[in-house]
């Protein structure tokens, strides 16, 4: 391990007007610079970065020959091509993003979320590298992209192996979507939180504004922790429609009053369809609400209503929100506020002229 260190040490090592060129060239992306703008003058940067001149005409000379800038005496600094910086950047920030589920195996709304984080990176000139659980497996795959990432995104199952890997191939900053809460995160992982208090304040507005005495809970979710008065069924099997159709079966005989609170799309779906099959429209009457993305098509034509995280959303601020932390330079890395993913409603969830007051 010592001698890994060591190597990392060496590859991190940069000159003092090689990490100057680095915020010169975050400033003029933070200032939204065009070809032909004025910057600054040397004297500017002089005081701003307090360096001196010598290391100063060293970080002009290394930007005016990648065509970034030009300099000419009595004219200060002017932009010459913002385009190949934005390039340079991108390659200089890759993001490994981590995906916990097998190619064969895939999950929905976590492709819509893969998918977001990538055009989100894209979108501000950061490029990605897509790691699949069978690549994770593979330690010397693992290592080869490691090392050429300066940024690392994964969910709160893979926050330990991560945490491993950053001591095995190097510090990374690592983005941890959802983290579980019994870990303790080092300052250089950032987390992003579901509000799931705010999920469950906007779901029992939703029962508040029906007629159900009773509510029933479906739960695979365990983050999401309902009011004493809801009776909770912890799922133990996969979720699935047939699930669903299983436990609609099971709770057939329950009260016409009584409502079903599911924390799994599929689940909601096969308890609709059971119920549907037998003559009764849980939507008609407000019995039915899933927890679940509220963009989903097929919850949204059938009606039922949904409140949930989008994950197009999550994935589009949770890039977002990264790529500001990796631009910054690295000795002025930042503690930065955890993100908060607010839940939403579908239509099918609410009519705003049905919402009650918020303080009732």
């Amino acid at each position: 391990m010592k001698k890994n260190a060591n190597h990392q040490e060496s590859l991190t090592f940069r000159p003092l007007y090689k990490r100057l060129a680095e915020k010169v060239s975050a400033q003029i992306l933070a200032e939204n610079l065009k070809d032909g703008d004025f910057f600054c003058t040397l004297n500017d940067l002089c005081e701003k970065y307090i360096a001196s001149i010598t290391t100063v005409r060293k970080t002009v000379a290394l930007l005016t020959a990648q065509d970034i800038i030009s300099c000419k005496a009595g004219e200060g600094i002017t932009i010459r091509d913002i385009e190949s910086l934005r390039r340079m950047v991108s390659l200089r920030c890759r993001v490994l993003l981590l995906h916990h589920h097998y190619r064969k195996k895939l999950n929905d709304f976590f492709e819509l979320r893969l998918s977001a984080l990538v055009q989100g990176f894209s979108t501000n000139d950061i490029a990605t590298q897509v790691i699949y659980r069978e690549a994770l497996n593979d330690e010397s795959t693992l290592a080869f992209y490691w090392q050429s990432s300066t940024g690392i995104v994964c969910g709160n199952s893979m926050v330990g192996d991560v945490l491993a890997a950053c001591q095995e191939y190097g510090m990374r900053q690592v983005l941890v979507i959802n983290p579980p809460a019994n870990v303790r995160l080092p300052p250089n992982f950032h987390p992003v939180f579901y509000d799931f208090a705010g999920l469950i304040e906007q779901s029992q507005r939703f029962w508040r504004t029906g007629n159900c005495r009773k509510i029933v809970m479906l739960r695979n979710e365990y983050n999401i922790i309902p009011p004493s008065y809801v009776d909770v069924i912890d799922l133990e099997e996969y979720p699935s429609v047939e699930v669903g159709r299983v436990y609609g079966e099971r709770l057939w005989n329950e009260s016409s009053d009584t409502g079903f609170w599911v924390t799994d799309d599929f689940v909601g779906l096969g308890l609709y369809d059971y119920f549907r099959g037998r003559g009764v429209d849980l939507n008609e009457s407000k019995r039915l609400l899933v927890n679940s993305s509220p963009s989903r098509v097929l919850t949204d034509e059938l009606g039922i209503a949904a409140i949930g995280f989008c994950p197009m959303r999550i994935g589009e601020e949770a890039a977002a929100h990264f790529s500001r932390i990796l631009k910054e330079p690295d000795d002025e890395k930042k503690v930065h506020a955890p993100l908060i993913i607010s839940a939403e409603a579908s239509m099918s969830a609410f009519r705003h002229n049905e919402l009650p007051d918020a303080s009732t």
